[in-house]
């Protein structure tokens, strides 16, 4: 369903989707090393507890969160090093949802590499 709601909003076709639960969401911003809000450090949990706090105000909460993305777009790893994606990876399938493999994904990020944080672009879905 919410690959249906995505088709409908994005007129492109993501070659890569992923989705991640709570627990995904605050292992990603751990394996990122935090990320900032008000200049503040947070790790994933106390992330997952802010939001939790804001979750009766919709339009905040999606603001909120859109910040969160664009803050981590700008901690993506250097791959010039080995990296060890070992506790992304043990989320599947529990915590989180790959459209294609972990192989095939890294095969469609790996000529995008290194990132560019400002070709990445959070357009929250209200």
């Amino acid at each position: 369903m919410f690959l249906m709601a995505m088709r409908n909003v994005i007129s492109l076709s993501p070659a890569l989707v992923v989705v991640l639960d709570e627990v995904g969401f605050a292992t990603l911003i751990d394996f990122l090393n935090s990320v900032a809000r008000d200049r503040e450090a947070m790790d994933g949990a106390t992330v997952i507890g802010f939001l939790n706090l804001i979750a009766d105000k919709p339009q905040t909460l999606l603001e909120t969160q859109a910040t969160i993305l664009a803050e981590l777009r700008h901690k993506t790893p250097d791959f010039n090093e080995q990296v060890d994606f070992t506790r992304l990876n043990d989320l599947i399938p529990a915590h989180a949802y790959l459209s294609a493999s972990v192989p095939e994904a890294f095969a469609l990020l790996s000529p995008l590499l290194p990132i560019d944080p400002e070709s990445i672009h959070i357009i929250p879905i209200q």
